[in-house]
């Protein structure tokens, strides 16, 4: 998107909305760091198998490369508890304080209207293959077929704060790239949700001295990894 209060990208398993008054550096640094902290957690962890431990590691490696963690929060709710609602609902229903719920609230309308006008665009179908896990094929179509969810969401401030929540939950089902915006029944969960809810805020002076060798080692792996999010309707 490159017109309204925030522009949005997915990198990786991550969906990152950037709010218009941020500085090109931070843009940048941030969707760098967020990329290079995920890759580092699956090197150590499966995103899927091990999730707890996935989303322990990747807070370590956005701590170490110069994020500073003001305050985070976990819940876990069953999905009757939370009612039949959209994945994106789940969260914007317990939003922490520490959270912005006006620019949350405007990512969201960004995302569900960037993907009702394009949902075959690349970032949706990255986030799929990043946030999804993959459901091996069989041959009978009647066989059901559980699938766990990754998926981080971000906002980043027009200062240097970054509000992020890792939610993981397990369908019984295989989801499709509007997974985020499809109303889910309670009883297609197996489990509880659970949410983490960070707010982070980057120390520029320690994240400069990893700035190179970071842009480095994501050199050949970025262009794969990292997509813009087309919001067609709002350009028009």
């Amino acid at each position: 998107m490159k017109h309204g209060l925030l522009s949005a990208q997915v990198s990786a398993g991550c969906m990152l909305f950037i709010h218009r008054d941020c500085t090109l550096q931070l843009r940048d640094d941030t969707a760098d760091c967020l990329l290079y902290a995920q890759l580092a957690a699956t090197k150590k962890h499966d995103r899927f198998a091990a999730s707890v431990s996935w989303s322990e590691t990747w807070v370590a490696a956005m701590t170490r490369f110069g994020y500073v963690l003001t305050h985070s929060e976990c819940v876990s709710r069953s999905a009757r508890e939370l009612s039949t609602m959209t994945v994106w609902d789940w969260p914007s229903g317990h939003l922490p304080a520490f959270f912005s719920h006006e620019l949350f609230s405007e990512a969201g309308r960004l995302a569900r209207r960037a993907l009702e006008a394009a949902a075959n665009q690349p970032a949706f179908g990255l986030l799929t293959r990043q946030a999804l896990e993959a459901v091996p094929q069989v041959d009978q179509p009647l066989l059901q077929r559980q699938q766990k969810v990754v998926v981080q969401l971000a906002v980043l401030g027009p200062a240097s704060d970054l509000s992020l929540v890792t939610l993981t939950y397990t369908s019984r089902h295989p989801l499709s790239a509007d997974f985020l915006f499809e109303p889910l029944p309670a009883n297609d969960v197996i489990g509880n949700v659970e949410m983490r809810f960070y707010s982070m805020s980057m120390m520029e002076p320690v994240y400069a001295s990893l700035r190179k060798p970071i842009r480095e080692a994501l050199a050949d792996k970025r262009a794969g990894l990292c997509y813009a999010i087309e919001d067609v309707d709002h350009e028009r």
